[in-house]
Order: C-alpha cells, then structure tokens, then sequence
C-alpha cells in the first residue's frame, strides 16, 4: 500500500479518463504476465524433475521455506532482495516514459521484479505450490491470478483515486500475521504423505486453533463493527476448521485401529512383467486394477495409509484382481508403458475389464478418497456384468 501513490503517480501522472484505465490496465496485466511466465517455468520444471521434485527430501525442504516464510510474515525478520540488484531494477524503470502505454507494460513488468521482495513470502509460496502442480498451463494461469490481485489496488487508485483505499494500519499486520498461520498449514500439508493421519489432523487442528485465538484477541483492539465482524467470522471458522480436524483424526485412528487383513497385489516394474501379469490374470476371469506407484510419489502415500487399509475397501477390492505398477526404480520400459497407456504418472489407478481391456473413462489419476474408489469399484462391477 504504500507504494501505491507513488505507483499511482507515475503511471498516470496527468491522464484522465478512458487513458487512465487504458494505462493502468496495461501495467497491472504486463506485470500479472511476468508472474505467470514464473508459474509456468517453475511447473514445468516440477513436471520434468517430478522423481526429484518428490523425493522426500526434496518436500522437506520445501515444508522448510514455507516455516521460514511463516516466521518472516510472524515479523521475526525481512526478507528482500540484494540492495545492488533492488538499486539496478529502479534505475531502469525510472528511465521508462510514463503516461504512456508503452511504458506502463514496461513499467509493470518491473514492478513484478521489484514489488516481488515487498511480498516475498507469498510469492515464494506460491512458486513452490505451483511446482507441485506438474501443470505448466495451471501453474501460469494460478501467478496470473496472483500479479492480478496485486495489482487491483493500484488499479483503483489511478483510476478512482487512492481515497477509496482503505488506509494503512494494525488490520495489514493482523492479514500478515494470519497468512503466517496459513503458511505454516502449507508446510504442514507439504509434509503431509509422511506423517500419520492421526498426527497430521492433530498439527493442523492447533493452528486452527491458535489462529482463532489470535484472532479473538485482535478483536479487542479493532473499533469498527465491520472489522470486528469479519474477525469474528473467520476466527469461527478457523475455529470449526479445527473441531474438524480433530474428528478426522479420530475416525483416521478408528480406521486404523479396525484393519481388515490386506489383500496382496501383485508388484510388477518392467513392461514385460506387467504383460505376463495381465495374461495370468486374464485366466481369472475377473476385472483388474492396475495402481501405479512409487515410494517417491508423495500424493501416493495418503491413498497406502488411508484409502486401501479400509474395511469397507478391502471388502470391494475382493473382487479384482490387484496389480501394482511401481515406478521407484527406473527402466527404460517404464517409459514405453506410460506412453502406450497415456499415464502421466503416479498416483494413476487404471480400472480394466476381465478382458484386461482398460475402462478408460474411470481411470483416476491424481489422489483420490475411499468414496470415491468404491464408486468406481462398484460401476466396474455392472459394466462387468452387462458385458
């Protein structure tokens, strides 16, 4: 906000009107355009590097920013770029023609390099988010978004004028102190496939928790009915957030607790294998489920722990026969099946017919809930049975 005047200013200086906009609009979306080049490179190196970008380490790592970033918005430090790099990015946008079209995309797409330090924490945040997403159009289309919502303040106030801005004040620290909580949630998430559920729902409950306290607290400082109000809904809801947590800790620990014994599936990793898997399984005369896997695929994780140990699950997977793909040591055949089968990756789960001839429009791929695989499991039945 506070570089919102002096933005302001320069960009529009004496336009009125339809230029204004005009003007304002073309730096707000040049610099918007800057961010989502930044997602779309950032994910599609998570896609090219998705054994690397999974490992455990590697999502560690990651967990590890995101506490660092918590801890920078908590106030315990800054964070910015190098002053020299800072100086030298100024000096060419000041050099820029203002009042200009030209100069505004020139200028906005500056500012994306400049302004980025302002908000580090939830620029950096977002990138690391994207390059999990393995989705290059997702991943430009989510930093748009972000360069967008950046820009929208700046857009109002060449336009309108910085009186309908709301002024600065304790109501910014409190959204950066809250967004501290939430980066902490991120990093727990990031963690997620590696720990329990039990454990998992427990840690994310306390920072509901402790966000809604935060929360009422602030409450005794705000004057405002509206502010107080606001406050007060999201305080209840982080509030509810973490009720809800804990109960899914409790039904994940119930889950747990009341295994049935675990079917076995039959673990391939070669193209060869998979087709003499197929052909044996073929003689059973029953529909198969391909599920491809690897130890470094952390979405995989949450489906081992919480999907497949269900009662209810392994009661409907009875009826298949049961082959896992697993990718966690490479060979060059691997690459030839997913082609062959347009299979972008684990999590996949592939549903198939007695015929081993694939249902392809039940295939899963990405994580999926126990609800959801007996939904499938069941239709694979009467599309079995109508055959």
């Amino acid at each position: 906000l506070p570089l919102i005047p002096i933005l302001s200013g320069i960009i529009i200086q004496r336009a009125k009107g339809y230029k204004a906009v005009v003007i304002a609009l073309s730096f707000v979306v040049s610099m918007a355009v800057i961010y989502a080049i930044m997602g779309i490179v950032v994910a599609e190196i998570g896609y090219s590097f998705q054994r690397w970008f999974q490992s455990p380490w590697i999502v560690s790592l990651f967990a590890v920013l995101f506490v660092i970033l918590a801890l920078n918005l908590f106030g315990l430090y800054q964070l910015n770029l190098p002053q020299f790099i800072t100086n030298k990015l100024s000096n060419l946008q000041n050099n820029q023609k203002a009042g200009t079209i030209l100069g505004a995309v020139v200028m906005g797409a500056l500012s994306a390099l400049i302004v980025g330090p302002c908000m580090s924490a939830p620029l950096a945040g977002a990138l690391l988010f994207v390059s999990q997403t393995q989705n290059a159009a997702l991943g430009g289309l989510y930093l748009f978004i972000l360069g967008l919502g950046i820009g929208v303040p700046l857009f109002i106030a060449s336009v309108f004028g910085s009186k309908l801005l709301p002024k600065p004040g304790k109501w910014m620290d409190r959204i950066k102190v809250s967004f501290g909580f939430v980066m902490l949630m991120v990093a727990l998430y990031f963690i997620r496939p590696m720990l329990p559920s039990t454990v998992y729902a427990a840690i994310f409950a306390l920072l509901c928790i402790a966000l809604a306290i935060y929360l009422f607290i602030a409450l005794r400082d705000s004057e405002k009915v509206v502010n107080k109000a606001i406050l007060a809904v999201i305080a209840v809801l982080s509030l509810f957030a973490g009720l809800w947590n804990i109960q899914q800790g409790y039904a994940a620990y119930q889950i747990q607790h009341s295994q049935s014994e675990h079917l076995v599936w039959k673990k391939v990793t070669t193209a060869e294998q998979l087709e003499n898997a197929l052909v044996q399984a073929k003689q059973q005369n029953k529909p198969i489920i391909i599920d491809v896997y690897a130890d470094w695929c952390v979405a995989c994780q949450p489906i081992e722990k919480e999907v497949f140990p269900r009662v209810d699950v392994q009661d409907a997977l009875k009826n298949f026969t049961l082959i896992q793909l697993d990718l966690t040591e490479y060979n060059a055949s691997q690459d030839i099946i997913l082609k062959q089968r347009e299979i972008l990756g684990p999590p996949t789960m592939l549903f198939l017919n007695h015929h081993a001839e694939e249902i392809r429009e039940l295939r899963f791929t990405g994580t999926f809930s126990a609800q959801q695989l007996l939904k499938q499991t069941a239709q694979v039945q009467e599309i079995v049975k109508a055959q």
